[in-house]
């Protein structure tokens, strides 16, 4: 269905759902009615590549489809009406009516603060807000919903409250700027690709209570020189610190039991360090692509190699306290010290292998 300025459909209740905008203003109002029907919903392309510069919210609109402003372009102000059951607007920021939930704020803000009774950021609400260098967040703060600061390229510093618990898949993903950032302590996962693409992060200080770093999470993090991995950690997560390449070293905490393939790849000048007593099992490999000389065959414990191939692993430590749940004969990986659970000592791999603490050969890599 059409109308002069609206395509539009009918909901199962009747009502109207706008799907595209055929108008030519830049300040857009929602029409509370088409032909005497009310307007609840909006479809999540109305906009497409159209740039608005304002937004206004109808009183009837009830249903905002996810996604809609991820993909369409609000620059200076987004309102709703002071009669809307839904929503509530302050200082061109939209939120929820009961001003617990930041939905959206315009594309081209350069600060924003938030309303002292905030709890969450929802998915996408800065999303390419490339002109935001300042966030001021509010105490209460729980949740930061994914991709929340997408490509803020301009974000310099982000101060994340102390009653934060949840940060989302990308929350603070290409956000080239960022420099520092400390991990209030109740966050206990950072999800994937959270820091990928910061590529002025320097420093981060992860939380005590974190036992998950997600796949990607610092992806591509090219200053990041050093990461104090806490105690209660207990997993590393495919290409989570992937393209690191000035990171130094890493020690694996002892509760650690899974490090994934790739964690680690590209890290050029990487060490890791393993505890040399542990109780756990560090499942998978964690790889590097690196140059041969630099490199070591890892080689897993002999009951997981395949018959066939039992000729290959003749430095195998006969009781590690690391093993690998499938053969890794053909991969590498950077891992030239170990050291001991309170870290008091650290002592160089030699050719005839550490006791029984490790089971890496330091033979050089065969052509």
């Amino acid at each position: 269905m059409k109308s002069r300025e609206w395509e539009y459909i009918f909901t199962k209740n009747g009502t109207i759902k706008l799907m595209k905008y055929h108008g030519a203003e830049t300040d857009v109002s929602l029409p509370e009615f088409i032909n005497g029907t009310a307007v609840t919903d909006i479809s999540v392309n109305t906009f497409g590549d159209r740039k608005l510069r304002s937004l206004y919210i109808s009183e009837n609109i009830q249903f905002i489809e996810k996604g809609f402003f991820k993909y369409n372009y609000i620059s200076k102000e987004i309102t709703a009406s002071a009669k809307s059951d839904r929503y509530y607007s302050a200082d061109g920021v939209l939120y929820n009516r009961e001003r617990t939930v930041l939905i959206s704020c315009p594309k081209e803000r350069e600060q924003v603060e938030m309303l002292p009774i905030t709890l969450k950021i929802a998915d996408y609400a800065f999303y390419k807000c490339r002109r935001l260098e300042n966030v001021v967040m509010p105490r209460c703060l729980c949740e930061i919903g994914e991709y929340a600061f997408y490509k803020n390229v301009s974000l310099i510093s982000v101060t994340l409250p102390w009653g934060l618990t949840f940060m989302g898949e990308g929350c603070l993903c290409g956000c080239e700027k960022l420099e520092s950032t400390i991990i209030p302590a109740n966050v206990e996962v950072i999800n994937d690709y959270t820091f990928e693409n910061c590529e002025s992060l320097v420093n981060v200080q992860l939380p005590e209570r974190l036992k998950i770093i997600g796949s990607h999470a610092f992806h591509q993090c090219k200053c990041l020189t050093d990461m104090i991995l806490p105690p209660s950690l207990r997993e590393i997560r495919d290409c989570a610190f992937y393209d690191c390449h000035k990171l130094k070293e890493i020690a694996v905490p002892n509760e650690c039991i899974k490090i994934s393939a790739n964690a680690f790849f590209f890290c050029a000048e990487l060490t890791v360090y393993y505890p040399e007593k542990s109780n756990y099992y560090i499942i998978e490999a964690a790889r590097v692509s690196c140059l041969k000389e630099k490199c070591r065959k890892l080689y897993p414990k002999r009951k997981f190699t395949k018959k066939e191939e039992k000729e290959a692993f003749v430095n195998v430590d006969p009781n590690p306290s690391f093993q690998l749940a499938y053969d890794v004969s053909d991969q590498y990986i950077y891992i030239t010290d170990v050291y001991d659970s309170d870290r008091s000592a650290k002592k160089r791999i030699r050719k005839e292998l550490f006791g029984k603490s490790v089971f890496i050969s330091t033979e050089d890599m065969e052509e």
